[in-house]
């Protein structure tokens, strides 16, 4: 990611940062099947556990709400159990896995989402 792609993600709307004194997180989305998609959710190492990543979320989830939307798609690396209990425990449903075929050894995708009710 360079900065051209950054300035397009503000530019549409599709990225909020969490600054304290610093950028301490952000978190991009986009459309897919015209559904928001979390494409990164990214919080510094020694400012994990803070609620940060979960604040991101529900700053675009309020967002979307607002806006009409009623579910919010995300992923994580299938073998990344950090993650994938991250996305249950701010209230992600498991919804399946991606077996990458095509690349070799690229572990599987694992599929999570939100309805926003």
């Amino acid at each position: 990611m360079d900065d051209a792609w950054f300035q397009r993600k503000i530019d549409r709307d599709e990225l909020l940062i969490a600054d304290d004194d610093g950028i301490v997180g952000y978190l991009m989305w986009t459309s897919l099947w015209r559904l928001p998609w979390i494409e990164f959710a990214r919080v510094l190492a020694d400012r994990r556990r803070e609620g940060i990543g979960k604040a991101l979320v529900r700053g675009l989830e309020d967002r979307l709400r607002a806006a009409g939307g009623w579910m919010l798609l995300s992923s994580s690396t299938g073998t990344d159990e950090d993650a994938i209990a991250w996305h249950r425990a701010i209230g992600f449903k498991d919804g399946g896995r991606i077996e990458w075929k095509m690349w070799r050894g690229a572990p599987p995708e694992a599929l999570h989402y939100k309805e926003l009710g």
